[in-house]
């Protein structure tokens, strides 16, 4: 792999609420993201409020907007780093076990992706 080709890709949720790490209730959050080519040099960068989301809302939205960005700009080939082990089983499996709120975003992520 021409590693001068891939896009490199640092992301990061945040999610702020007192009750959010229990499940039950979602919390305010917001997702950004900073996109860099093989050198570092920064090509891009975003930072969204998402409102009221649970954490896995949140990594969610986050990984369908960066994908989104990326594919948007012309960048097929990312490195998409997370430290979220739901998010790296999803994308590596194609699964459709995501919630219904996101499925349709989700989707086109896989399309965008595969």
């Amino acid at each position: 792999m021409d590693f001068r080709s891939v896009l490199s890709l640092v992301w990061y949720v945040v999610s702020e609420t007192n009750l959010l790490e229990i499940g039950c209730f979602p919390g305010v959050g917001g997702c950004g993201g900073i996109f860099q080519n093989y050198r570092t040099f920064v090509k891009g960068c975003f930072a969204i409020p998402l409102g009221q989301v649970f954490a896995v809302e949140a990594e969610l939205l986050t990984t369908f907007l960066t994908i989104n960005f990326a594919w948007k700009y012309g960048w097929h080939r990312i490195w998409l780093e997370s430290d979220s082990s739901y998010m790296v089983q999803l994308l590596s499996s194609h699964s459709e076990m995501v919630p219904w709120r996101v499925h349709q975003a989700w989707q086109r992520c896989i399309f965008q992706i595969s």
